[in-house]
């Protein structure tokens, strides 16, 4: 398994990989006071609640809802029209476009959902690119922690109730895939 390119250095656990998910609360309390850098494009059709940083060269599209605290790298782009909820962390270069949501997820450096995906309780490496109408599920119907699969076959539980999926650098997945809670797409 191989995810690099992580934000804010952040270091990828493949013992355990959901462990950075678990740490979302620590991780933006170590960030200081919320940040937007004057160099960011901000539609002025965006809202913004909560905490919020934005580093040089982020382009925001209209009609974005971001609802902090959220974290957006050098030269991301988001919307129009995506809705970025709690806890979520844009890698730089990546593209979060028309439509998407992403939830409590961190998502590496040139990754790409550019339309109507849904990433929640996610971490998904860099160079990755999701197709039109991805969704990455994070809850079991009977409500019971999330079970994951390993790549060397050992089943692990993750200690968790959502959980979404593991995606590895330069993974794609196509037009209208949905993966399973807990899934580790290589």
């Amino acid at each position: 398994m191989k995810i690099t390119g992580l934000p804010l250095n952040l270091k990828f656990n493949s013992v355990k990989p959901w462990s950075l998910l678990n740490d979302l609360k620590k991780i933006f309390s170590k960030l200081g006071k919320p940040k937007i850098l004057p160099s960011a494009q901000l539609d002025d059709s965006i809202k913004i609640e909560g905490d919020v940083w934005i580093k040089d060269g982020v382009k925001i599209l209209p009609f974005t809802v971001i609802k902090g605290p959220a974290f957006f790298d050098k030269n991301c782009e988001i919307g129009p029209h995506a809705y970025i909820r709690p806890f979520s962390i844009i890698g730089e270069g990546s593209r979060i476009g028309h439509c998407s949501e992403i939830k409590a997820s961190i998502v590496g450096q040139n990754s790409f959902a550019s339309h109507f995906a849904y990433i929640g309780d996610s971490i998904i490496g860099s160079g990755v690119n999701l197709g039109a109408g991805v969704k990455l599920a994070n809850l079991r119907f009977d409500k019971q922690e999330i079970k994951i699969k390993m790549p060397d076959g050992k089943i692990v539980n993750s200690g968790r109730k959502k959980l979404g999926a593991i995606i590895c650098d330069n993974a794609q997945l196509g037009v209208n895939a949905a993966t399973m809670p807990g899934e580790i797409v290589i």
